[in-house]
């Protein structure tokens, strides 16, 4: 797991709003992998750490924040937040450690080689077709109700369609859901 030291004073200096050149995305990428993190939440063990290239202005930060949250909480563990690579540089993302075995960079890693994609469709056709992106990345997909309404009551028939989805490959899938976290194992 990544290490847990962090230079404290560069939490307000990298809020995430910035839009970095690529020099200055090579010289963080350079960096030791403990300090290009920053704290955004912590409580008590649960800590979540944002990398100083994810944007805190992308369209899913708020989502994928309130999801890396939850498990921290739930599971009193350190979360990260990982950047958006862009595709001229997949070399790199393994070179960092921070993708999958696929060369894929999905929103969060609880751990080297431990991966989750947040996935928050707008209907429910798009559900089972948005967890087998997240398994394409070599990560379990967690479905949130940030853009469709979702019901706790139907866990399983939700978790039932994405496992009937030959293309999600994970033996289980996370939701996020009124502001809880649901985990759901393939039976």
């Amino acid at each position: 797991m990544v290490g847990r030291r962090m230079k404290r004073n560069s939490i307000k200096k990298h809020s995430g709003a910035t839009k970095y050149s690529l020099e200055e995305r090579k010289e963080i990428y350079s960096r030791q992998i403990d300090d290009q993190f920053v704290p955004v939440f912590e409580n008590g063990k649960a800590m979540v750490m944002k990398h100083f290239i994810k944007s805190t202005m992308s369209e899913d930060y708020e989502r994928v924040l309130d999801v890396a949250k939850a498990i921290a909480i739930d599971n009193q563990v350190t979360v990260y937040l990982l950047p958006e690579i862009n595709a001229h540089e997949k070399a790199l993302r393994g070179f960092l450690g921070l993708s999958t075995d696929n060369g894929y960079t999905p929103d969060i890693m609880l751990d080297k080689g431990q991966f989750v994609d947040v996935k928050s469709p707008k209907n429910l056709d798009k559900l089972s077709h948005n967890a087998g992106k997240a398994s394409r990345q070599s990560a379990v997909a967690c479905i949130t109700d940030h853009r469709l309404p979702l019901d706790v009551n139907l866990l399983d028939e939700y978790a039932k369609r994405v496992f009937g989805n030959g293309a999600y490959k994970k033996e289980e899938i996370l939701f996020f859901i009124d502001g809880r976290l649901f985990k759901k194992t393939k039976d």
